[in-house]
């Protein structure tokens, strides 16, 4: 229900809406937390303009010290003005410990407690372990194995499981809250790998005490660290993508015209025949033959080709040239006069995974869309990961994921190379997406 400023108040007070529930009203429907984030900023502003004033040149030199030059980069910049005021040290301090000592008398509780607060927090490296989008997100410290499930509205919008994030995570009136985080996450590998990377520079144990990650100067080596392994990532050329067969993955179609009368019902016999083909179901509007490898007893066979009569050509659909040479011989071969060969068009897989990459949330073009490819990309992954537990693999130090799974120094390394798997396959369309539950139940890793 709208109701103004001036209107009467909807409780029967008598009294008007704004004289009345309005406040109310408006803090019900702000996210949860949202008055300690405005609050922090309030009070960020204020610590940074005493600092400039108590510290002169030491507190605005700050840019020149911090690892990223955010002023290129506006979205680094929560986590910039977070370092300056809670973990950057001045004569062994951070700033925010030097305010709240020396003008903390003049605060008000709730100011005191926040600025308290954000004193006991720490930057660290969280791995998500579960979202409820537009509301939370559970995380866990992969430094102090601590958990939290922080408030956090938009950013639970754009995480997934497995992901990891370089964060402030601050807890206060019963709520946690991130107060500064690095703009860009990382996937489970390289994340794990900048870990590794700061343990042995920080000379860190297995389990850290967060007022270790607090100390000295090591913040900003966790700034710079994370940060270089967002640019070495985004720097990494694309992969190389193949077939089941190890061939370029590359997704074609050859165009027929059919020739002559009677051409389409003596190529859908031909095709009826063709080893490996399976006819359209009874009823189906679409005249689309499934060839499966010649071996495959059933439709659920690796798919080779997909091939659509339509009223007056045949498209043929692979996912290499020379699947699509193949078929084009036999095709040639069996229908004679009935074919006759207009052209092919080919996209190169890698293009669409720049496609996607370049704009993720745009929808890719109708040719390299549908149940097709779907099915296609889905019997390349089934393919790959039927012999996977099986293969010795660089990452496992040439061990198979099956051997890897029963001793203890590589079941964790396994379970990161899963966990990254997982995550990448996550950002598929749902109907492209590898289930790796199977693979898990496999190994014994649930």
């Amino acid at each position: 229900m709208n109701v103004g400023r001036n209107d009467p108040c909807p409780c029967g007070s008598g009294k008007k809406y704004k004289r009345c529930c309005l406040q109310t009203d408006e803090q019900a429907s702000r996210p949860p937390g949202q008055e300690w984030h405005d609050l922090d900023g309030r009070l960020g502003t204020a610590i940074g303009q005493w600092a400039k004033r108590r510290f002169g040149d030491v507190w605005s030199n700050c840019p020149d010290q911090y690892p990223i030059d955010f002023e290129e980069q506006v979205a680094h910049f929560p986590l910039f003005h977070a370092w300056a005021v809670y973990e950057r040290k001045i004569d062994g301090r951070p700033v925010a410990s030097w305010f709240l000592e020396e003008r903390g008398r003049h605060l008000l509780p709730e100011e005191h407690d926040w600025v308290a607060a954000q004193l006991r927090s720490w930057l660290s490296v969280w791995e998500v372990l579960d979202v409820a989008p537009g509301k939370s997100a559970r995380l866990k410290d992969l430094f102090t194995g601590e958990e939290r499930t922080v408030s956090e509205v938009a950013g639970s919008r754009s995480l997934t499981p497995n992901l990891l994030v370089l964060a402030r995570v601050v807890d206060h009136a019963g709520l946690s809250l991130v107060a500064g985080n690095h703009p860009a996450p990382l996937a489970p590998t390289s994340g794990r790998d900048c870990v590794d990377t700061l343990r042995a520079e920080l000379g860190l144990g297995k389990r850290v005490n967060p007022q270790e990650l607090r100390e000295g100067n090591r913040p900003t080596t966790i700034i710079d660290a994370w940060h270089e392994m967002v640019e070495f990532v985004e720097d990494q050329p694309l992969p190389e993508l193949r077939n089941s067969d190890g061939e370029e993955l590359v997704l074609l179609e050859d165009h027929y015209k059919l020739v002559g009368k009677g051409a389409k019902s003596t190529v859908e016999a031909e095709l009826s025949k063709l080893r490996g083909a399976h006819s359209p179901k009874l009823g189906a509007r679409e005249r689309r033959y499934t060839v499966v490898r010649e071996e495959g007893t059933d439709e659920s066979g690796p798919i080779l080709a997909s091939i659509v009569v339509k009223a007056r050509e045949v498209v043929v659909e692979t996912n290499s040239r020379k699947r699509a040479d193949v078929l084009r011989g036999r095709l040639e071969e069996i229908c004679k006069a009935s074919l006759t060969f207009t052209k092919r068009e080919e996209t190169d897989a890698a293009a669409i995974l720049e496609m996607a990459d370049a704009a993720p949330k745009k929808k890719a073009p109708a040719e390299l869309a549908g149940p097709e490819v779907d099915a296609m990309l889905r019997d390349f992954k089934a393919r790959h990961y039927a012999t996977w537990a099986d293969q010795g693999l660089p990452a496992l130090d040439g061990l198979t994921p099956r051997e890897a799974a029963g001793q203890p120094k590589y079941r964790a390394r396994l379970e990161t190379l899963l966990k990254e798997m997982e995550f990448h396959e996550s950002q598929e369309d749902a109907g492209r997406r590898f289930d790796f539950s199977t693979i898990r139940r496999v190994l014994g890793i649930v």
